[in-house]
């Protein structure tokens, strides 16, 4: 059993109306089936995969889920997926925030079609302009390759599928490590 911590702890006392976690964090939250506090308008989920059935339980405990995507490149959040949206799209990281743009790109770094799985590419002016000390690795002006693998489908939301450094190559296919897991 999940002995009271420093987040629930805190959670309890200071009453926030916003929060910030990752799925490890409401994993551990929703296996205790703990509730949120009536003044918590919006918890911000992102930073990794998330099981659809911690989703699902969270929901079921009244969770105001705003699922997030983005990176510390990136200054964060750029995509969100609102608690309306979420139904039918578990495993979605929602649509562009104001300011930000997403493209999907093959190997090549030519834009794929939607609906088609490549490289998730952000164009937006939060994302940074180099790494420190650092001086020969510079990220072009306001696009940021991301190491992630997804698409956008007609509706303009985006899915991540994977991670770039996951891809294994076999008699010139590529396969996505989830998908030999899922085998």
């Amino acid at each position: 059993s999940l002995k009271e911590d420093d987040l629930l702890l805190g959670m309890g006392s200071f009453k926030p109306s916003i929060i910030s976690l990752v799925p490890t964090q409401l994993k551990r939250i929703v296996d205790v089936d703990k509730k949120p506090h009536p003044d918590l308008r919006c918890v911000f989920l992102g930073g990794g995969p998330i099981d659809e059935l911690i989703i699902e339980k969270a929901l079921q405990h009244c969770w105001k889920l705003y699922i997030v995507y983005g990176s510390t490149e990136t200054s964060s959040m750029v995509t969100m997926l609102k608690p309306l949206d979420i139904p039918g799209r578990l495993n979605c990281a929602g649509k562009p925030i104001s300011g930000n743009r997403l493209l999907i790109k093959d190997a090549e770094g030519l834009e794929l079609k939607r609906n088609t799985e490549g490289r998730i590419y952000i164009i937006s002016k939060s994302v940074m302009k180099r790494y420190l000390n650092t001086p020969g690795r510079i990220l072009s002006t306001d696009e940021y390759m991301s190491d992630d693998i997804g698409f956008i489908d007609n509706e303009g939301f985006l899915f991540v599928t994977g991670r770039f450094d996951d891809i294994i190559v076999s008699g010139g296919e590529n396969i996505n490590c989830s998908t030999v897991d899922e085998t």
